[in-house]
């Protein structure tokens, strides 16, 4: 179980999340969030090993996240 523990909302539709650890390894596009319906697309933040790119924008700190 990875958890959200920060976010930088960086413009009105993209958001970078901080995780409590890295992603798996063979993740690929998707994610969910606990509390949201939709899937997320990603993106890979290269100066941040626990971090994520998100297109989309919410309040996510403290939330389940499952990568698909």
């Amino acid at each position: 179980m990875i958890r959200i523990i920060d976010q930088i909302n960086v413009k009105e539709n993209m958001t970078i999340l901080i995780l409590d650890s890295r992603p798996p390894s063979n993740w690929k596009k998707y994610v969910r969030i606990e509390g949201y319906p939709a899937t997320f697309e990603t993106d890979i933040v290269y100066d941040l090993p626990r971090g994520i790119g998100l297109s989309g924008s919410g309040d996510f700190v403290g939330k389940e996240i499952t990568f698909i």
